[in-house]
């Protein structure tokens, strides 16, 4: 059977954007291990990308692929990552497995999942999590085919997740494909100026829409894991225990495993073990984080003194001011605007919050402080920030401003660090609590209220300082914000 995968890059880097995941180096690692497991079993792994996919994945690490199709152009907002999957499923003229690049097949998939006319990774059991984004899809007066809006509406919903996707029967995957296409123009959200596309849309027109239209035309579905699961369910022990690579077959670092270290330090081991002429390929290409895969240092890291420290994190704030030079000051004072509002997100109930759009600052730039630092020049940050937990590990967010220098250094804990790395792929508060179950130990998930206060506190510390806004509706906000660029246009 033919393996399939696609990756979309959406403007991005694959050397300098994580797409979800702690660090660039870990993406890569991730697609790494994927393709070399896929080549384990199947003679025909094809990669649908983009030229930056081909580019760095392809040229520059030299992943095994047999074949490489390169999409010239996807339209569609970033957020819609799913659309460019279903473009790849749409053009399979023969039976075909689409696998995720954060899938790993440790072992062979059974001849019977092979042979199906119809294959998904599991079926989902919709909760709550899902729920909140429905709700929002149906608030936007969409267009819908019947069968479809029922089962939206359904209280329960069913969907498969699709980290692997596939089958014999090619007919009924086009005609799936088609009714998605449908659903995205007719509703715009191929439309990167539309309304529709504020939050992610992919459950909807890739797993609801494939379990409602099979459902509809009486379809069976042949599943690699036998059990259905909760949309919020996907835990660590059943899919991401590297540890386990050989008593496993099957492993999908699914959503906020990809920013739990321990799962990114399983990962860079795993490949290690079986691929490690593309482990040290990929470490090599980041040698700003590796001292010794840069054969051009001037300095030994075990000889950082505090004056390099501090020169090196004073240079870093030179380079952002430089930077952000030319930002309209009409911009800024729309982003301040924003943050000034952080009240109403405080002082909303516990239920209100859940539906409030978080969103983090657009120019928001993090100084990750190097573990090899002097820890003098670490105190002194400490001192300047008036830190009193000396043995909490920080870093540093820095946002553009109106005011004094122009420049905002705001500390950030780990957690902080993790709800920033977050919003690249959730929308919602609700999203984002759910998101970041997997920041905390099993222990400490048991005391619901003490990770809601804990994440509560660290929302608060960023909207205060700007590095995020909260809202529940835009339209009063740019209201407001016009008024604000009036009056400043009329001062100038």
């Amino acid at each position: 059977m033919r393996t399939v995968q696609t990756f979309w890059s959406a403007g991005k880097s694959l050397l300098t954007d994580s797409f979800g995941w702690n660090l660039p180096e870990y993406h890569l690692m991730s697609w790494a291990l994927s393709c070399v497991t896929l080549r384990r079993y199947a003679d025909e792994v094809v990669l649908y990308t983009d030229m930056e996919g081909k580019k760095v994945l392809v040229e520059q690490l030299g992943l095994p692929y047999t074949n490489v199709v390169v999409y010239e152009s996807i339209t569609c907002p970033a957020k819609h990552w799913a659309y460019p999957k279903i473009v790849t499923y749409s053009l399979q003229k023969e039976p075909f497995l689409h696998v995720d690049g954060d899938v790993y097949l440790a072992k062979p998939l059974s001849l019977a999942i092979c042979d199906a006319p119809l294959i998904a990774q599991n079926k989902e059991i919709g909760t709550g999590y899902y729920r909140r984004m429905v709700d929002f899809f149906l608030s936007n007066n969409v267009v819908l085919t019947d069968w479809l809006r029922s089962a939206l509406q359904e209280l329960s919903l069913n969907s498969y997740n699709m980290g692997v996707f596939g089958g014999k029967d090619i007919g009924f995957i086009r005609q799936y494909c088609e009714e998605s296409f449908h659903l995205l123009r007719d509703n715009h959200l191929l439309d990167l100026n539309h309304k529709g596309i504020q939050v992610s849309n992919n459950i909807v027109f890739e797993q609801i829409l494939f379990a409602a239209f099979a459902r509809q035309y009486k379809r069976e579905i042949t599943t690699v894991i036998d059990k259905a699961i909760h949309d919020n369910g996907y835990k660590f022990e059943d899919f991401c225990n590297l540890s386990q690579f050989e008593q496993r077959g099957y492993f999908h670092i699914i959503g906020g495993h990809k920013r739990n270290q321990h799962v990114c330090d399983l990962l860079e081991k795993t490949l290690l073990c079986y691929a490690p002429d593309f482990y040290f390929h990929i470490k090599s290409l980041f040698p700003f984080r590796h001292e010794r895969f840069n054969i051009n240092r001037n300095h030994s890291a075990r000889k950082m003194s505090v004056q390099f420290c501090m020169a090196q994190y004073q240079g870093f704030i030179s380079d952002l001011n430089e930077h952000w030079n030319d930002i309209p000051k009409e911009e800024l004072l729309e982003l301040e605007h924003q943050s000034a509002l952080f009240n109403s997100f405080m002082n909303a109930t516990p239920q209100k919050r859940l539906s409030y759009a978080i969103k983090k600052h657009p120019y928001c730039e993090i100084f990750e402080i190097p573990k090899l630092w002097h820890p003098k020049a670490v105190d002194l940050l400490k001192t300047k920030f008036s830190l009193k937990n000396n043995k909490e590990h920080f870093d540093v967010a820095f946002i553009p401003i109106l005011s004094n220098n122009g420049i905002r250094e705001v500390p950030i804990n780990d957690l902080s660090y993790n709800i920033l790395l977050s919003l690249s792929c959730v929308d919602s508060f609700a999203e984002l609590l759910v998101t970041l179950n997997s920041c905390f130990t099993e222990e400490i998930l048991q005391n619901a209220g003490l990770v809601y206060q804990l994440i509560l506190r660290e929302i608060e510390h960023l909207l205060f300082n700007g590095v995020i806004s909260a809202s529940v509706g835009t339209s009063s906000i740019n209201k407001n914000i016009r008024k604000c660029q009036k009056r400043a246009k009329k001062k100038n």
